[in-house]
């Protein structure tokens, strides 16, 4: 899956996890390293066997986008769909 993300200024380097929910825990389910470069930056991440399965069997998956970049960390909530 590619994931869009927005380095207006500088150049960024850090690591991305996807992150499911299953029975209560979080469960990492992708993760890719990336650098951004000005203006925006497209990063693979592929899915585990696990989480493919579940976007395909439902249809939709939702995870925890986490970057961790240059000493700070931010989440955000995504709904994914096969394409």
């Amino acid at each position: 899956m590619r994931l869009l993300l927005r380095c207006p200024d500088v150049t960024v380097t850090g690591t991305l996890e996807l992150l499911a929910r299953r029975r209560g825990d979080e469960v990492r389910v992708g993760r890719a390293d990336f650098t951004c470069e000005p203006s925006s930056e497209v990063v693979e991440v592929e899915l585990s066997d696990r989480a493919q399965d579940s976007l395909e069997q439902r249809g939709r998956l939702t995870v925890t986008a986490r970057i961790a970049a240059d000493g700070a960390e931010t989440e955000a909530e995504l709904r994914i769909e096969p394409a």
